[in-house]
């Protein structure tokens, strides 16, 4: 069978009522990402660099692909928000599309993975799971860009040279097998799945079969189960690192403890030290005391340094109460 009959079979049997959607609307997005928004971005790149139209609209293509895949945990966390704002802005084109139907970002991103599926799958539970949709949402979205790469490189001059209008429709409609050829694939390897499960039993004897195993080479657990490692160990970074924070509080506390003490002894031996002789007043000279008890002024300097003292050893308990407290317990527990 060539190719065009081919294309023609996979078109026919994927590009149906379930898929249309989907399948129109990233056709246009794509389309006038590669046709228009990166073709002029290299334009303004050839302007200002050393490189021609075609290595600076090449390297563009080429760094998008690499955005999206994620060797180590060490990019994750980058490439994870590079990923996040691609989606927000897949959306947002998604929401005019539609003339702003309402539709949420979470039941957005269902209907695409839906899309991909296949049709006996669409519904099971644990597709509708946040991760497990973010998680072949990437999947497909990865698969798909590699191929439309891959059409696009192949077809240069479609872009760069001979631009005429056709050829958006050209470029549209390989897209949108695209699309159906990696539906095509996901399907093959559901059913290969379900076959390698079904040959597990022979004709006279079923055997039992090591469900643990077969959960443990899935893709999807395989990836989860990374997440879950990456995410585990990162906690226990941060663990550790609120450990050493709360020694290095304890111990400055304890310093404010002591020089808040020292402090108060200080103070009070201060306040007990006679006054020199350079330092007596004579009382009658100045005028607003003349009328004054001198014994009043003395009981109420008295009180005041009492208070002051109470005050501290207030301070000081608040303190010690502190200390002994842990607010973050709950987050060391092993």
């Amino acid at each position: 069978m060539d190719n065009n009959k081919i294309k023609e079979a996979l078109i026919l049997k994927h590009y149906n009522n379930l898929t249309k959607n989907i399948f129109n609307f990233l056709a246009d997005f794509f389309t006038n990402k590669f046709y228009t928004v990166i073709y002029n971005l290299a334009t303004q790149y050839t302007q200002k660099n050393n490189f021609t139209l075609e290595e600076n609209y090449i390297n563009i293509l080429d760094n998008y692909l690499d955005s999206l895949i994620i060797k180590n945990p060490e990019e994750e966390e980058k490439k994870s928000k590079i990923i996040s704002n691609f989606i927000k802005i897949l959306y947002e084109n998604y929401m005019k599309y539609i003339n702003n139907q309402m539709i949420d970002m979470d039941d957005f991103l269902l209907k695409i993975v839906q899309s991909y599926l296949p049709n006996n799958h669409r519904e099971e539970i644990y597709v509708k799971d946040k991760n497990n949709i973010a998680i072949i949402f990437h999947t497909i979205i990865t698969s798909i860009s590699e191929y439309m790469i891959e059409f696009i490189k192949l077809n240069l001059n479609l872009v760069l040279q001979n631009r005429v209008k056709e050829n958006l429709v050209i470029i549209k409609k390989d897209f949108i097998y695209i699309f159906c050829k990696v539906k095509e694939n996901l399907e093959i390897n559901f059913n290969n799945e379900e076959e390698n499960i079904n040959n597990e039993f022979s004709d006279n004897e079923r055997e039992e079969i090591n469900c643990e195993e077969m959960i443990k080479n899935n893709v999807f657990y395989i990836a989860l189960e990374n997440k879950y490692n990456d995410t585990t160990n990162e906690n226990k970074k941060l663990k550790f690192l609120v450990k050493e924070l709360m020694e290095k509080n304890k111990k400055i506390t304890n310093d404010i403890i002591k020089m808040k003490k020292l402090l108060v002894i200080l103070n009070n031996k201060l306040k007990q030290q006679p006054q020199t002789q350079s330092q007596t007043i004579d009382i009658d000279t100045i005028p607003e005391v003349k009328k004054t008890n001198i014994n009043d002024i003395l009981n109420n300097k008295i009180d005041k340094i009492n208070k002051d003292i109470e005050i501290d050893k207030q301070e000081i308990n608040i303190m010690n109460d502190i200390e002994e407290e842990n607010p973050f317990s709950d987050l060391l527990i092993n």
